[in-house]
């Protein structure tokens, strides 16, 4: 028969292959630019600008991605090295994101929101290439969706996790302990 030990260090091993694996089998680039749907082109100024989101059908209380993708108008060469600035806003909720780019996808800007409450929300999308010269547009976004309060329910569920985990360590040590003498 195996003692408690033996038993602890095969499950321990056995979680440590299974991470080692997980983590092995990810893959080594993850791209936020899949399958995403246009919600808005324009041209304003001296650029052309397109807007588009993930998910596809925006939901109160979930996480929204916006990818912006400038490009001069004449040129349509794209835009590697601007200023964007996302303002979303609505009767009762407005927030602010910077869209950044990222080396691997320098043509790409993001920004992530999470829309409150369903309706419509104003998108505002500032670009600046030139130091304090702004280029602004705006669209109407509609947000699917009840609006999404501020519960206990998640306070609730974490002090129920907590306690759980405290009272069950405290049962297998106190059931599991050697007595000394």
């Amino acid at each position: 028969m195996m003692s408690l030990k033996s038993w602890g260090f095969i499950c321990s091993l056995i979680a440590l292959s299974a991470l080692s694996t997980l983590t092995l089998s990810l893959p080594t680039t993850i791209s936020a630019h899949g399958d995403m749907k246009q919600i808005h082109r324009s041209s304003i100024d001296d650029y052309d600008v397109t807007v588009s989101i993930l998910p596809h059908e925006p939901m109160a209380g979930g996480f929204s991605h916006l990818t912006i993708e400038p490009k001069y108008k004449d040129s349509q060469e794209a835009i590697e090295e601007a200023l964007i600035t996302v303002i979303i806003r609505n009767d009762d909720y407005a927030y602010k994101s910077r869209a950044v780019n990222t080396p691997d996808s320098p043509k790409l800007y993001d920004a992530n929101f999470t829309f409150k409450e369903g309706g419509v929300w104003e998108i505002e999308v500032e670009i600046s290439t030139i130091p304090e010269q702004f280029s602004t547009i705006n669209f109407p976004l509609s947000i699917n969706g009840e609006s999404v309060k501020d519960g206990r329910e998640a306070g609730f569920f974490f002090l129920f996790v907590f306690s759980v985990l405290i009272v069950g360590s405290t049962i297998l040590v106190l059931r599991y302990r050697k007595v000394r003498n």
